[in-house]
């Protein structure tokens, strides 16, 4: 074929997604011999696995979903079933797709790629039994060229075949070679898994089963071409100067063979869609690449970049910025780039299109003007187009032990799972996802419905809690390498990107673990990074930041790992090159010392970010210490607790109904099944019992560690919110609560469970990220110096004989507010009643203003009897132990000081919560529940806690977890494991609640939207009376 004729050879994109089918491998005969097994019906009873081919029922595909789908496995998320499909991880799997290429085969000079967006893991690919691909790697995207007579031509069959090998065995080989190392608790899986790039969670988490995913689980499509677009990149160069324009320029990457006569169209649209700029270029005359390398070698795609081939320049007023979620809009604008033919006659070869924002973002560490409690270090804060942010947002896990089932597989699927999270962290007021490193690189919607929504995205790269190769396995290295260039060239152009992290807590071990440097390398006496304690610390130090680097314009910033501080060396800037503006020219090694480690720290809250686990894990400190604890930028910190009783149903419907009373009891084997954290009974026996009464039945046990969480995680947004005192006082710049989701149904640190059911901690931390927001801290004085919580009234060997309040606000606007302060009190044992107010409040802008500091707590004067017997004595009554303020609930609201609206509202109950006697019996608070369409309506007459409104059932069926039917039966819809398949409605029950677990106080009713409940009834449940009721 001539060369004008090959130029206008449009692509051809054509999907896989059909006629594929699966088997176990028989290792008993050849492999090209399977392509011969006959096709067989998987209904049909006991049909050996190996012996045929199966009708794959979806595509992409995972062998266990296959096998779930067929019945041929337990469901492993319900009982005991994770144990009984280990054996799946273990074996050997095939996929097979026939296609005929129709006229996808090309003429001569026209190109065929493969490209497979995901492979899980080990898999060697055959295209007609010609081996094009060995892959290793489930985070790369492989593009895989394809030699013309490889592809058949029609009307004979193509034959794509993979052949899955098993990643956990493989593991264990590379180990046996390699040596045994440290990674995580034992709680996390088995250490072998850091010799292989997958996912790392596969081999179980403190929070996760082990499930060994195999099989293509994102799409495989093939590109028929004369010359197409490999990539484009728009390097956004935002200016937050009135006088300097903005600038785009746009990176074109082409593959094959463009010639003479070949030109790019690049449109730019604005966020409405009308045309902004429009620019036809011809491409710079370049010689067709080709790929020349031997077909045993892996083989990839070669494409040529043009840098910078168009430029637009805009002034300041003709663009809309983009901003995170609460600060502004998220305006994103449309980018086509149109590969043709130039002259009369043009023809599209090809074109792709992406969104971009205008926007700038530093990470800023920078020495603090003030000391905090832990002493002067440096900030850690995230800011956006010129404005400091408080973050407050999530951890992030694969949403799924399956990957396949998140995202919509029928057409009725308007929203997939992935998108349904996300947009409930946005409604919870969040601004950040931190995406953490021992999971995967996520479905390109994840990171386009960041983009949109306005959540800021923190990016552990994937390593995580172990100590991985360095240069003593040079394959691995090469490998990262290779990795890290496809991840950064996938997810680089989208503005949510603002933070590259080198991994979860790999430097956190050297400290943790006490850990000895590996012998010097005889051959490499000067290499520091053959004598470490940490050989992966060339990945960390040299790797991830050159790349990030070389393939970020302007410079994503950087962060070792997570946690992870430096004085000497700031986290943040462009790697390599001239020095930024805090100074740092993206060297490391002078900061990074085995000889002296506290160069470097993971724990010190002066400096970077910090983890903090001392409360539930470490030192098991009680979660009123957490304004104690605090940090630069606090990353991870949680407690954990049940997920909801319909999902505790889930988890018990595959036990026979006479047992499944017996198992219904938070001690029971089934809760320690799906209980994966280290010593759970012991930590919540700690925090439980410190505050809350011992619970019998499950889902009174259930409520009280959800109030809890919700308690924990409450305290520990608004005490280091406050710390976000302005400028140069940066003490705590965010907080990012372990974790948002599950992965399976669990009990565990989220704060939504598996079915996208929110718990109280979900509410309690979006009302902590309201714009405006008011908090009260009751600190209790006993009559002698104690180690107990500051917060807890005594009644043993201490006495408590006073209580004071501090008063303070959060203004996250860039405008100061004048507010009306509400202060009121009310007796939990009497009638008594105090309010007062305070006028002229000023919410100073973008940081915490403290209203009042040290002011006696209300509380009602003492009987006669009380004080007839200490009258005996001097007359002098100011000792009386306990004060009465034991038993009084304060509660605080703001209101606009001209509007009178009302901005926030908060209450302080006395602590702990085991001494208030709230039993039906005792105490009756008046409560009030009317449910009207789609808004239920609270009030009472005395103060109530933590009131959670759920869907209840139909008549007839359980309302507790361990009475009647399974779950599944109740409705199957919301139950089901492949529930994914409904509309997005109906995940968690299909209710959307604009609020929940709420604290009520006399006088103040509160409103809460339940989009979705379309008229069915509800169940309550509150402090006193933890098992949920119809109303």
């Amino acid at each position: 074929m001539s060369t004008a004729a090959s130029t206008t050879f449009p692509v051809r994109s054509r999907p896989l997604s059909s006629a594929w089918s699966w088997k176990q491998r028989d290792q008993n005969i050849p492999l090209f011999d399977e392509l011969n097994v006959a096709s067989a019906d998987l209904s049909a009873p006991n049909a050996p696995l190996g012996s045929a081919w199966f009708t794959a029922t979806s595509f992409p595909s995972e062998v266990h979903v296959e096998l779930l789908n067929a019945r041929r496995i337990p469901d492993p998320f319900k009982g005991f079933n994770e144990h009984n499909v280990q054996w799946v991880g273990e074996k050997e799997w095939l996929y097979k797709c026939t296609f005929v290429a129709d006229g996808d085969v090309p003429p001569s000079g026209i190109r065929s790629v493969l490209e497979f967006e995901g492979l899980d893991t080990f898999c060697d690919v055959y295209l007609n039994t010609q081996v094009i691909l060995s892959a290793s790697n489930q985070f790369r995207t492989y593009t895989v060229p394809i030699p013309p007579t490889y592809l058949l031509h029609s009307p004979a069959p193509n034959t794509l075949l993979l052949h899955f090998k098993s990643a956990p065995l493989i593991a264990k080989a590379l180990e046996a070679k390699h040596g045994v190392v440290r990674a995580g608790s034992v709680n996390l899986g088995d250490p072998s898994r850091v010799y292989v790039r997958k996912a790392q969670y596969d081999w179980r988490w403190d929070w996760g089963p082990e499930l060994q995913t195999v099989g293509p689980f994102r799409p495989i499509t093939l590109h028929t071409y004369s010359a197409r677009i490999a990539d484009i990149y728009a390097r956004v160069y935002a200016s937050n100067a009135e006088d300097v324009e903005h600038r785009v320029e746009v990176d074109v990457s082409v593959a094959g063979n463009a010639g003479k006569g070949v030109g790019v169209t690049v449109t730019l649209n604005d966020p409405e869609g009308n045309i902004l700029r429009s620019e036809q270029v011809a491409l710079p005359s370049a010689s067709a690449l080709e790929d020349t390398r031997d077909t045993s070698e892996e083989k990839s795609e070669e494409s040529q970049t043009f840098p910078s081939l168009v430029t637009f320049t805009f002034p300041q007023s003709a663009i809309r910025r983009w901003w995170p979620a609460g600060w502004g809009e998220q305006a994103l604008y449309g980018l086509r780039v149109e590969l043709g033919t130039l002259g009369g006659e043009s023809t599209t070869l090809d074109a792709k299109e992406t969104c971009i924002g205008f926007r700038t973002i530093r990470l800023v560490q920078d020495p603090l003007q003030e000391a905090d409690q832990h002493g002067k270090g440096t900030s850690f804060y995230v800011e956006v187009n010129g404005v400091g942010m408080w973050m407050g947002g999530s951890n992030w896990i694969p949403a799924d032990s399956f990957l396949t089932l998140t995202r919509p597989t029928t057409t009725n699927s308007s929203t997939s799972r992935i998108r349904a999270w996300l947009e409930l962290a946005r409604d919870g007021g969040q601004t950040m996802i931190r995406i953490w490193g021992g999971g995967v690189i996520e479905e390109r919607e994840f990171y386009e419905g960041c983009d949109e929504l306005g959540l800021l995205v923190w990016h552990d790269f994937p390593f995580a809690c172990g100590i991985y190769p360095g240069p003593e396995l040079p394959s691995f290295i090469t490998e990262i390498e290779k990795e890290t260039r496809n991840i950064v060239r996938r997810l680089r152009g989208h503005p949510s990107l603002a933070i590259w992290c080198g991994g979860n807590e790999n430097y956190q071990q050297v400290l943790q673990w006490n850990l000895s440097p590996s012998p010097q390398d005889p051959k490499k006496p000067n290499d520091p990074f053959h004598s470490t304690l940490l050989p992966a610390r060339i990945i960390h130090e040299h790797i991830l930041p050159a790349i990030v680097g070389e393939l970020t314009h302007p410079p994503t910033p950087y962060h070792p790992d997570s946690p992870f501080g430096s004085i000497a060396c700031p986290s943040a800037g462009p790697p390599g090159g001239s020095k930024d503006s805090q100074g740092w020219d993206g060297t490391h090694p002078s900061a990074f010392s085995d000889a002296d480690p506290r160069t470097w720290d993971t724990a010190d809250p002066r400096i970077g970010d910090i983890h903090q686990w001392d409360v539930w894990a470490g030192k098991g400190l009680l979660y009123t210490e957490y304004d104690k604890m605090g940090g630069r930028f606090v990353s991870e910190f949680g407690v954990p607790s049940f997920p909801n009783p319909p999902t505790l149903q889930y988890i018990l419907s595959d036990i026979a109904e006479e047992k499944r009373k017996q198992e219904s009891h938070a001690q029971s084997k089934i809760i320690a099944q799906h209980t994966r954290a280290g010593g759970f009974e012991r930590r919540f026996a700690v925090l439980m019992n410190e505050g809350w009464r011992v619970a019998e039945g499950v889902e009174r046990y259930a409520y009280n560690t959800q109030i809890m969480q919700a308690e924990a995680m409450g305290y520990a947004y608004q005490s280091w919110r406050r710390a976000w005192k302005g400028p140069g006082k940066e003490f705590t710049a965010g907080a990012l609560v372990w974790q948002l989701n599950d992965c399976w149904p669990v009990v565990s640190w989220a704060i939504v469970d598996y079915f996208l059911r929110p718990k109280p901690a979900y509410f309690a931390i979006k009302r902590q990220l309201q714009p405006i927001t008011i908090n009260i801290f009751r600190n209790v004085t006993k009559n002698r110096a104690n180690d107990r919580p500051r917060q807890y009234y005594e009644f043993g060997a201490f006495q408590s004989i006073s209580a004071s309040l501090d008063v303070w606000g959060f203004n996250n606007t860039l405008v100061s507010r004048r507010v009306t302060l509400e202060l009121a009190a009310y007796d939990l044992t009497s009638d008594w009643t105090h309010i007062e107010r305070h006028d002229g409040v000023i919410l100073s802008p973008n940081q915490s203003t403290e209203i009042l500091e040290g002011k006696a707590c209300p509380c009602p004067a003492r009987s006669s009897a009380e004080t007839q017997y200490h009258s005996e004595g001097d007359g002098d009554d100011s000792g009386l132990k306990p004060t009465t303020s034991h038993t009084v609930v304060v509660s605080a609201r703001l209101f606009d000081a001209d509007t009178h609206a009302l901005l926030a509202r908060t209450s302080d109950w006395p602590q702990p919560f085991k001494y208030l006697d709230l039993s039906p019996d005792n105490y009756d608070p008046g409560l009030s529940v009317r449910v009207g369409g789609d808004t239920v309506k609270l009030s009472a007459k005395r103060p109530v806690k933590g009131v959670v409104v759920s869907v209840a059932y139909e008549q007839g069926t359980p309302t507790t977890v361990g009475d009647g039917e399974a779950f599944t039966e109740v409705d199957k819809e919301l139950a089901k494991l492949n529930f994914r398949e409904g509309p997005s409605d109906t995940f968690g029950d299909g209710v959307k609640w604009s609020d929940n677990a709420v604290d009520l106080v006399p006088g103040d009713e509160q409103v809460i939207i339940a989009k979705g409940l379309r008229g069915r009834r509800v169940r309550v449940a509150y402090m006193g009376r933890e098992e949920g009721h119809v109303v």
